[in-house]
């Protein structure tokens, strides 16, 4: 798969194929990383509600800012993982895998930090600039972990990319959002029922898990392409 990425863009369908390929040809590691990560945070979270964060004050929301940060461990590997299976590695060793995560751990916490910063700021002005903002930073964390740029240098390396293919960012993740935004209502409202009954509610909160390492996949293949064209037009 990697050569098609490298030697031409590739159309929307195509990615989301590939996608698909990498998605469920990697379903093992996917469970082991939410039974491993993505079900204890999503017990934490399911646990701290608005009354455990008034009660406890500033602990509360220090260990509710610990869970989201824990929480951005699987997009560190499942952007490894979606690099190796384009590679072709067919047997992925997991808790190797796991440990470069976690030694990415620190920089992805850096860049996630200064991208939600300035797409919050950019949605403060007005929502216009915090869209163009978002689309922008769209390749920050694939960057940070496949690159070995973070921050910063994470941030104009995005910019850098996008800019002379801004609308096509913005079109393919706009559509793949719109292809999944049935089974994001069907969560979205089973939460909603559901939410008197914690266990449905975690298997429910899981099952979104899986559907964001399915987009994050998507973003990594998306950015792998963009980036071997420009450096191939240099």
């Amino acid at each position: 798969m990697i050569e098609e990425v490298r030697s031409h863009p590739l159309g929307f369908l195509k990615i989301l194929v590939y996608t698909a390929k990498v998605f469920f040809g990697s379903i093992k590691e996917y469970v082991l990383l939410i039974f491993m990560v993505g079900l204890p945070v999503t017990i934490l979270q399911s646990l701290i509600s608005i009354e455990f964060l008034v009660y406890f004050g500033f602990w509360g929301n220090l260990l509710s800012t610990a869970v989201g940060l824990i929480a951005l461990m699987p997009v560190v590997a499942v952007t490894l993982l979606a690099d190796q299976r384009l590679h072709g590695k067919k047997e992925v060793k997991f808790f190797e895998l796991f440990n470069q995560s976690f030694t990415l751990w620190p920089k992805i916490i850096m860049t996630y930090i200064l991208t939600n910063f300035l797409i919050t700021f950019g949605f403060s002005l007005l929502i216009l600039p915090g869209i163009i903002l978002m689309v922008y930073l769209t390749f920050a964390n694939p960057i940070t972990v496949l690159r070995g740029s973070y921050g910063f240098e994470a941030i104009r390396y995005s910019f850098n990319i996008v800019k002379s293919q801004w609308w096509k960012v913005f079109l393919y993740t706009l559509l793949l959002n719109v292809i999944t935004i049935g089974f994001s209502l069907f969560v979205v409202s089973g939460i909603f029922i559901l939410n008197e009954n914690i266990i449905l509610n975690i298997l429910i909160q899981l099952f979104v898990s899986g559907l964001v390492y399915f987009l994050n996949t998507f973003n990594t293949i998306l950015f792998l392409n963009i980036d071997y064209m420009k450096a191939s037009m240099q």
